[in-house]
């Protein structure tokens, strides 16, 4: 079995169904038996930004539909599975914290990489992982 990788707009034409005939032909990519598909961390960074900034859905949603995406192509696709069941409920539960910032402290926590260091106060007072730069 091969591995290639796919961009977010593969991932956004699936998830939004807003270019018809993209969607059919990002679904029949992914479907191909004979593939695995690579969706890495960044890839996963702009689906999110665009579903949540660009298209106006609520976090939640966000989360719904990105879990929908990742669970329906499961068998095909390779992502960093304990980041995003690690900053998937990060996200929900600190609504003034990114996808970005979430993500970092999950990755840090994940390969013992603490703490993350930051300039962010936001982020230092809501997340344990993160400590202030002083």
């Amino acid at each position: 079995m091969t591995t290639d990788s796919i961009d977010a707009n593969v991932v956004l034409r699936i998830i939004l169904g807003d270019v018809p005939e993209q969607r059919k032909l990002a679904t029949q990519l992914l479907l191909r038996s004979r593939s695995v598909h690579y969706l890495s961390s960044q890839a996963l960074l702009e689906c999110i930004y665009v579903l949540e900034v660009a298209e106006g859905i609520p976090r939640r949603e966000v989360v719904d539909l990105m879990n929908f995406f990742l669970t329906k192509f499961s068998d095909v696709l390779e992502y960093d599975r304990k980041m995003t069941a690690m900053a998937f409920p990060v996200y929900l539960s600190h609504p003034k914290l990114s996808w970005a910032d979430c993500a970092l402290a999950a990755e840090a926590e994940i390969n013992h990489h603490e703490p993350l260091f930051t300039f962010d106060k936001k982020l230092a007072n809501q997340l344990p992982q993160a400590k202030l730069v002083l």
